[in-house]
């Protein structure tokens, strides 16, 4: 079971995560940490990048929130 390091910068923390799929996505990542995907903005290796992202172990992985105003 491959095991990932992220960053969330809404909690300012890094979190380590463990996903029983071979091949898993940021999709797949966000579920498993039970975050909104409209409300964050994903990195692999510093590139943005999309929900359906395949990712490795040993990818750099940061989860950004979108702030909006008005």
């Amino acid at each position: 079971m491959p095991t990932f390091m992220v960053y969330i910068e809404r909690d300012n923390k890094n979190v380590e995560v463990s996903i029983s799929s071979a091949k898993p996505s940021i999709k797949d990542l966000l579920a498993m940490l039970k975050i909104n995907p409209v409300s964050v903005i994903a990195t692999v290796n510093n590139e943005v990048c999309i929900e359906e992202e395949k990712i490795s172990s040993k990818d750099s992985i940061k989860i950004i929130s979108v702030v909006s105003g008005g």
